[in-house]
């Protein structure tokens, strides 16, 4: 029979090669995160050089709009991956960051409204930060294009839930008719994704975005 120094020996022992495993699996994913995002910014670098070629090349106003369009989105969406790749963490984005960078590439010079900011700190999943990010650059660029008074984005706890508020935007932008990639239908169909729910108040409209927070992580 093993005496008792010798078997919290062999438990120490095992309970530190255990650890080691688990801290060398933990660095190789890591290791391998990083290597996929990297490849992904310069993925959608190329698509973003490719995009903007072609915009140059084009003169039809209507084509130009489209590409603009395109581009806009695609830029979300490399600003969403510069987030998760800056904040260090693996699957969450420091949203109330992403929306700080966002309004400051889309209030252009020439832009008809300043956009003010009331951000609270707020950490959220990938799988959520896409679609939402994607719906702030839509209403966003909706707003800007139709009105000259400021722009609030809010960012926010309220009664346990995360609430993301843009506004005001003219009812004309909101109800417009459009394809379903575009407009309100496009930012319908990313709410359900996000498992957000929709609402519309006020006058001029203010939209709102309630969902769940993200477990910390």
């Amino acid at each position: 029979m093993q005496d008792e120094p010798a078997t919290l020996r062999q438990a120490l022992a095992e309970q530190q090669r255990i650890e080691a495993e688990l801290r060398a699996t933990i660095a190789a994913q890591d290791q391998a995160f990083r290597k996929l995002s990297h490849r992904l910014k310069n993925n959608l670098q190329l698509v973003i050089s490719i995009v903007s070629l072609r915009l140059s090349a084009l003169r039809d106003p209507a084509s130009r709009h489209e590409l603009e369009d395109l581009l806009s989105k695609i830029h979300a969406l490399a600003l969403i991956q510069k987030k998760l790749h800056d904040g260090g963490r693996l699957l969450a984005v420091e949203f109330d960051g992403f929306l700080d960078e966002l309004t400051a590439v889309l209030e252009r010079p020439q832009a008809a409204r300043r956009i003010a900011l009331e951000l609270e700190p707020v950490a959220i999943s990938i799988e959520r930060a896409v679609p939402l990010g994607l719906i702030a650059n839509e209403l966003i660029a909706m707003a800007t294009a139709t009105a000259d008074q400021t722009l609030t984005v809010t960012l926010a706890r309220q009664a346990g839930k995360v609430v993301l508020a843009i506004g005001p935007i003219a009812s004309a932008a909101l109800e417009a008719p459009g394809r379903p990639d575009l407009g309100m239908p496009l930012v319908r169909a990313l709410a359900r994704q996000a498992q957000a729910e929709l609402t519309i108040d006020g006058a001029p409209p203010t939209v709102r975005l309630s969902f769940d927070p993200d477990p910390p992580g």
